[in-house]
């Protein structure tokens, strides 16, 4: 984490006679004492902290101290364990105050006060507020700017990093995000549990009782570009058209086992719509307010023997929910026909068994244990769920998401910078995560495989599920333990093209971070939800292109030489065209 802090507003301190000395200079003697606050502040939260300036600059021999640097850089490598705490402990509190809650207070200044805990302890604290999961990620920042104004008097408006601008990318404006009643993952994963707790209370009424409900979408995982939100049906006609839209987010419900099922794939379809229609009277007997339904989700043409439907469910407070059912003696039918002798079925029917059994396996067996092991990630490392949106942001912005690019692969791929370096070398922000995601895509060629330690030992699941190459038009293989082909998410896309595009743009997009890094270009970052491509300028000897590219969109903005290795019709692909981000 760095910061860029003005030291031009800064309120002067007279240091004593023997921190000059000791420091060589004024100057000097300021930036050890404001590395000192720091230090004292942060705490175990940081392992390292280090202030930059600029050398010193030749100056006349009548000048008798060197300049005071205008602009210092601080740096931060934090501690993911300790970092986004919300609870700075002090020392008891005693009737006499004693030296070491005198230094307490002095440091925290008015963010200092005696609290009572469960334990009973009171103690001088210093508690920091925030709504949700992406404002946590901004305490230490809160800490930096605390002590800075405090102690220097270097305001909040001088001191500016990367981690607002990247911020913004991830959130709804608050034009359209204040019409909502509820949004975060926090209350999607309260309504969902809420709605799991009323099917079950349900079932009583139905055939056969329900075993499980599992989640299997990217807002119950915390890895959603956007947070969740709701929209109730009463509020929905104040909200304008564009803001009504809600996603639907994705569950599997399992039954107990039972010898009542019908022998036959187009039966079974059958009845899970029946049973669909069971629950929707059920649920909305039960629960006023609630809308249920059972939908026809399958594309025309679709054979009868595969998924049809689903159960949609708007909750009274907004939340929209798809459910499917899942019955574990479908893959036993369809397995029957891919193993079959050749002369018993025709390879129409061979081909189209073949389709069903990968998308029940993908559907049903692999997405319930990828959303363990992702939401596992999200707990074990600050990071990764902001690592995964942005990265999603990014390939949005390019409509490369879903089109090209699946959201499980970009999780899988987000992964092998995590899990596949270790606790100790993972990133401990997002925005360096993201960084180091767009190096790796930069970095790897697409034809060689990527094995990404995903699954811990433990992880109920079967061993392993077969998604082989067979077929694929798609170029990436991202093994994992369970799945050693590679193929799950990436069997049908992205293909050579989009694949080469993904790797000619986070090249550029690298390039274009370690240029703003270095300091060499003085413009930030930019995803945009409209892009605007001049023809190219010019040729290299290479082959590469050299084109003007700037945002129009919403965010930050910049324009800038972008050399790549695509062609020009690249360029010009994309031109004038609006981008939906995220959706």
């Amino acid at each position: 984490m760095r910061f860029r802090v003005d030291l031009s507003s800064a309120t002067p301190r007279r240091s004593s006679a023997h921190d000059v000395l000791e420091n060589g200079s004024f100057s000097n003697a300021r930036l050890s004492s404001l590395s000192t606050r720091l230090r004292d502040a942060l705490g175990s939260r940081v392992k390292a902290l280090s202030i930059l300036h600029r050398s010193t600059q030749q100056r006349a021999l009548s000048e008798a101290l060197p300049t005071t640097p205008s602009t210092v850089f601080i740096g931060l490598i934090l501690d993911q364990e300790h970092a986004f705490r919300l609870v700075d402990h002090g020392p008891a509190a005693v009737e006499a105050p004693s030296p070491t809650t005198e230094a307490f207070r002095e440091l925290w200044g008015n963010k200092a006060e005696l609290r009572r805990f469960q334990d009973g302890s009171i103690t001088e604290s210093v508690v920091w507020e925030v709504r949700d999961s992406d404002e946590r990620t901004h305490i230490p920042a809160m800490i930096v700017r605390h002590i800075l104004d405090l102690h220097f008097g270097i305001r909040g408006d001088s001191v500016s990093s990367w981690q607002s601008g990247f911020d913004a990318l991830l959130r709804l404006p608050p034009s359209i995000a204040s019409q909502y009643r509820a949004s975060g993952f926090k209350a999607a994963l309260t309504a969902f549990q809420k709605l799991t707790s009323s099917i079950k209370t349900i079932s009583t009424a139905l055939p056969l009782a329900v075993v499980n409900i599992s989640p299997v979408a990217p807002e119950l995982r915390y890895t959603s570009v956007f947070a969740p939100v709701s929209v109730p049906a009463r509020a929905a006609p104040t909200l304008p058209l564009c803001s009504r839209y809600v996603p639907l987010i994705s569950l599997n419900l399992e039954f107990e086992k039972s010898a009542r099922w019908p022998d036959d794939l187009v039966a079974i379809q059958k009845m899970k719509m029946a049973f669909m229609e069971r629950i929707a009277q059920a649920l909305t007997e039960d629960m006023p307010g609630l809308l249920a339904r059972v939908a026809i989700v399958s594309p025309t043409g679709t054979l009868p023997t595969t998924e049809q439907a689903q159960l949609e469910i708007t909750t009274a407070d907004g939340w929209a929910f798809a459910l499917r059912i899942w019955h574990d003696r479908e893959a036993t039918l369809l397995d029957r026909i891919l193993h079959s002798p050749p002369a018993a079925y025709s390879p129409n029917d061979l081909e189209n068994a073949r389709i069903a059994r990968r998308s029940y396996t993908r559907r049903f067996i692999a997405a319930p244990r990828h959303h363990r092991a992702v939401a596992t990630l999200h707990h074990q490392f600050t990071a990764f769920g902001g690592t995964v949106r942005l990265v999603k942001r990014w390939l949005a912005a390019h409509w490369l998401l879903r089109l090209h690019v699946s959201e499980e692969a970009v999780e899988i791929i987000c992964a092998a910078v995590f899990a596949g370096v270790g606790s100790v070398r993972a990133p401990n922000t997002r925005e360096r995560g993201f960084g180091c995601v767009i190096r790796l895509l930069s970095d790897w060629d697409g034809s060689e495989g990527m094995t990404v330690p995903l699954y811990a030992a433990s992880d109920p699941g079967p061993d392993t599920y077969s998604s082989s190459a067979a077929g694929a038009k798609g170029v990436w293989s991202l093994k994992t333990e369970a799945d050693p082909d590679g193929f799950m998410w990436t069997l049908d896309a992205p293909d050579v093209v989009g694949a080469r595009r993904v790797r000619a743009l986070a090249q550029a997009t690298h390039a274009y971070l370690r240029g703003v890094e270095s300091g060499v270009l003085a413009v930030s970052v930019s995803f945009s939800d409209s892009w605007t491509v001049s023809q190219p300028s010019s040729f290299e000897n290479s082959g590469r292109v050299l084109g003007y590219v700037h945002s129009s969109g919403r965010g930050l903005r910049f324009r800038r030489k972008a050399p790549t290795s695509c062609a020009p019709a690249v360029f010009s692909e994309c031109n004038s065209k609006f981008l939906h981000l995220g959706r």
